[in-house]
């Protein structure tokens, strides 16, 4: 198999990164998904009901929290309607109520003057490879400076080493601005009383390298061009749509050797 590269997002780089089967079964072999998690799931309705929350302000005509949850149950159910969900611990009716309640609190949230939302991003981080992205939200603040912003939803409060991962991304995206900007992520923590938070990311602080992140890219480009890729177990098995593969690969050598043999093929 022939595999060419050119182009990366920092979400493709940290899915191989994390484990490059999953990436490979989903990306390369565009294996068929068995499940969802629906930890996945509720984070991607949160962030459409997000998105279209400051549109509607961005444009001055800011949409009810009814609609909002609209869009939420909506996407929902069209991403349910893909594939199963896979349930940790909490109902789907619980999720949603504490999505709503997050919901209420982004409405409260002042991010200052919204400039763009889901902004697309490319410029190129070397002669055979680009970097390619959306930001989340772009803001100007009150003394005109831009704010770039990513937005997560998360189980728990974030830790510096969850700031890192967010700062690399962001420090890749501010590359592609004409002129200088501040960097912020909004975290909606889904804990049993669900709460926002907004911090300021420091690169220098946070150790954030812009050379190590483009050697990242490029060591990542090679490995899937190589046809590079390993099982990596932990927690994101948990509700991975191809489970199936791998557990069926454990309980079955034949099964193992055909995938080699058709990959190789």
């Amino acid at each position: 198999m022939n595999i060419d590269v050119r182009s990366l997002s920092s979400s493709t780089v940290n899915s191989f990164v994390l484990c490059p089967e999953q990436f490979w079964l989903d990306k390369i072999d565009h294996e068929p998904k068995c499940q969802q998690s629906a930890n996945l799931v509720n984070g991607v309705a949160i962030h459409a009901a997000a998105e279209s929350w400051f549109r509607s302000i961005q444009h001055k005509v800011p949409l009810s929290l009814e609609i909002l949850k609209r869009v939420y149950r909506i996407t929902w159910g069209k991403l349910e309607s893909f594939n199963p969900v896979v349930y940790d611990g909490k109902t789907r009716e619980e999720i949603q109520a504490n999505a709503d309640l997050l919901l209420e609190l982004l409405m409260a949230e002042n991010v200052g003057e919204v400039v763009g939302v889901e902004v697309p991003v490319r410029y190129q981080l070397s002669s055979d490879l680009d970097f390619i992205g959306r930001i989340d939200l772009v803001t100007r603040n009150s003394d005109g400076q831009l704010v770039i912003w990513d937005l997560k939803s998360s189980a728990r409060r974030y830790s510096d080493d969850d700031f890192r991962r967010v700062c690399e991304q962001l420090v890749l995206y501010r590359g592609a601005l004409a002129e200088p900007a501040h960097l912020k992520v909004m975290t909606l923590v889904k804990t049993k009383t669900p709460v926002i938070e907004t911090h300021n990311l420091v690169p220098s602080y946070l150790n954030v390298r812009v050379a190590e992140l483009g050697e990242r890219f490029r060591m990542v480009k090679r490995s899937i061009e190589a046809g590079v890729h390993f099982k990596n177990r932990g927690w994101q098995c948990n509700g991975c749509g191809f489970a199936h593969v791998c557990n069926a690969d454990e309980r079955n050598g034949e099964l193992e050797l055909h995938y080699i043999s058709r990959r190789v093929a």
